[in-house]
This record gives structure tokens, sequence and C-alpha cells, in this order.
């Protein structure tokens, strides 16, 4: 699932764009923020080797500066003046929560990602370095994570253009390839496919990233999408510390191939569990504004 700013981000957007321009939008900041993330170790080490670490911290605090100067810059709809009396901070999240509870395809979506999260953070962060040690070495795992930014990068650019009528059947049985370089860790593949693999996992995943969020500005109520998106991101990200701690300790039980091939497994079922649900499997883009 997206980062955890992505809450606030769907609601700006909505305010900003609508029909395919969401789309467009969505694939857009994407392409910005895979492209930041393969460019920013780079400039981080660079800077690092040349002025020292302080000063990489310090250029690292002033991006921060500039992306909040570019915030100030937008031009959003007046927010309605609270009222005496009006919906507190709790109540607007308890409104957010009913929504969310009572809309299968959103929260079948959340829980499926909850398993996905799990596995994948603490398979791929916690075991792979570890395995990829004793495999195919430091140089081939820099590659293997090259690749797979490389193919989410791909895949936000090739969104801008690219429509799907009905998305979320393919998004989330694309997804379930995002689970490949974990079955391919746990049986030692060497670094061609499990950079391959890292490729077509970073080129899903992406895929899956716009169609979610133009699905979600599509079919939410505008008022109520950063309030749904907070439970969204909450309750698919609360499981990943839980994944990480306990991955090791079950490697240490099991051995770490079959907590690789397992997890893997696992994290693809779930992908493709919530296509059970029928109204997801006919949600459409909207087409129009373009």
């Amino acid at each position: 699932m997206p980062g955890t700013d992505q809450a606030a981000l769907r609601g700006i957007v909505a305010n900003l764009t609508a029909g395919r321009g969401i789309q467009r939008a969505s694939s857009l900041l994407a392409s910005v923020r895979n492209a930041t993330q393969i460019l920013g170790p780079t400039v981080a080490g660079l800077l690092t080797a040349s002025v020292g670490g302080g000063w990489a911290i310090a250029a690292d605090a002033v991006s921060f500066l500039l992306a909040a100067a570019c915030f100030a810059r937008m031009s959003l709809p007046d927010l309605l003046p609270r009222t005496e009396g009006g919906p507190t901070m709790l109540g607007e999240l308890r409104e957010g929560w009913s929504y969310f509870s009572s809309q299968s395809w959103i929260w079948a979506v959340t829980s499926a990602f909850a398993v996905f999260n799990a596995l994948n953070r603490g398979v791929w962060q916690i075991l792979g370095p570890v395995i990829a040690h004793d495999t195919i070495g430091a140089e081939g795992w820099g590659l293997v994570l090259s690749a797979r930014g490389a193919g989410a990068l791909m895949a936000s650019v090739v969104m801008v253009k690219l429509t799907v009528r009905r998305p979320m059947g393919p998004a989330l049985a694309s997804m379930s390839l995002g689970a490949l370089p974990l079955i391919l860790l746990g049986v030692g593949a060497s670094t061609l496919w499990l950079a391959a693999a890292a490729f077509v996992a970073g080129v899903v995943a992406e895929f899956f990233t716009v169609v979610w969020e133009t699905v979600n500005n599509t079919h939410i109520p505008e008022r109520l999408l950063s309030r749904v998106g907070a439970h969204d991101e909450f309750w698919s990200s609360v499981p990943i510390p839980i994944g990480q701690l306990s991955t090791p300790f079950l490697a240490a039980f099991f051995g770490t191939a079959a907590v690789a091939v397992t997890g893997g497994g696992v994290a693809a079922v779930a992908m493709l569990v919530p296509l059970l649900v029928p109204s997801l499997r006919k949600i459409e883009i909207n087409r129009n504004g373009d």
C-alpha cells in the first residue's frame, strides 16, 4: 500500500482534478516518488562521501522545507469553519470507520494487504539481506533492489496513459506476482532470476498503487477520502512490525528457506482472496474529465 502520507494526499488530489485526471495525477506523483527513491540514496551517498553525513542530513532537511513551500502554493477550496457543537476529530474518525467498515470492497483489500505487508516486509527486509549474503552477495542484492525500483518507475510512467475499465481484478491478480521474489529467495535463485522477479514486483506494486488511489478518489465521497484513507493505511500497516519481529524467530525454528517460500505463497494467496467480493470486481474507473 501507499506511504503513510497518502491518507491526506488522497483528499488533496481529489480537490485538484477529476475523472481521468485523477489517474494521471496519481501516476505522475508515483513517477516522481519512484524517481526520487532511486536517485535519493545515490545523492545521499555522494554528499556523505564528499562533505560528510551531517551536511547530507542538512540537505535532507532543506528538501522538506522546499516540499512545504510547494504545498503552500497549492490553491485548495476553503474548509468550512468548525461550528460549536459540530463533529469532533474523533467523531470524524468514527464517521470514516463507519464508511470503511460498511464497504466490503475497501476492507477486503485492506485486510489482504495487512497479511501481504506483514509477510513481505518480514521476509524481504529481514531475511532478504541474510539470504543474499550467503547466495548472491551484496552486489547482487543491490542489483535486485535497483531492479525493483526501476520496475516501479516504469509502471508509474506507463499508467499516465494506460486505462483499464474494471481495474481491480487485474490489479489484485497481478499483485500476487509481487510475492514471487520471496519464493525465489527461498529456493536460492540466481541474481538474474531474482532481479527479473523484483522488476515484475515493482511493476505490479506500482500498477496496483495507482489503480487503488484512482478507485478511491473516484468511488469514495470526497469529504470522507482522507478519513477512510487513514483507516486503510493504519490497518494495512499495523501487522508490519509483527511480521518483522516474528520472522527471525520463525526462521530460526523452521529455516530461512521454508519461511521465505511459505511466506511468499501465503502472500500471493492473500492478494487473490479479495477477488471473491463481487462488488470489487465490478468497480469501474470514471472516464470522464479527459
